[in-house]
């Protein structure tokens, strides 16, 4: 009996972090697709909820950003998108009332010079 509580702990705890680990990767996608939506003028805010929409854990919207961050000692201008989980160990929180925000960020920035053609055209 005292194993049998072990065990369920490192199952759960083992499905809570694919859980947490997937939503990162979905979240980081979600970043992709708001940083794309840009450079071909679209709708920021519908690509994030589209990349999200089977993500079903938070009733707040997903909030993309335009941020600025240094990647490997260059500056990368690009979007962040913010998601909340309502799971996660307490230790871990960093939203009042519980919960973990997760943020993804992907470099996304029009070059100059560059033809406008294909996908990219209007």
């Amino acid at each position: 009996m005292i194993m049998m509580m072990f065990l369920l702990l490192l199952v759960f705890g083992f499905i809570h972090m694919c859980m947490l680990a997937t939503t990162k990767y979905v979240v980081d996608y979600a970043a992709f697709s708001v940083a794309r939506a840009d450079l071909v003028d679209g709708n920021k805010f519908l690509a994030a909820m589209g990349a999200l929409a089977y993500l079903d854990w938070s009733s707040l919207p997903p909030i993309p950003m335009s941020e600025t961050r240094t990647i490997r000692g260059k500056s990368r201008t690009g979007f962040t998108v913010s998601y909340r989980v309502p799971f996660g160990l307490p230790i871990f929180n960093n939203i009042p009332f519980g919960g973990i925000e997760l943020k993804g960020f992907s470099p996304g920035a029009k070059q100059k010079g560059v033809e406008v053609r294909g996908d990219n055209a209007q």
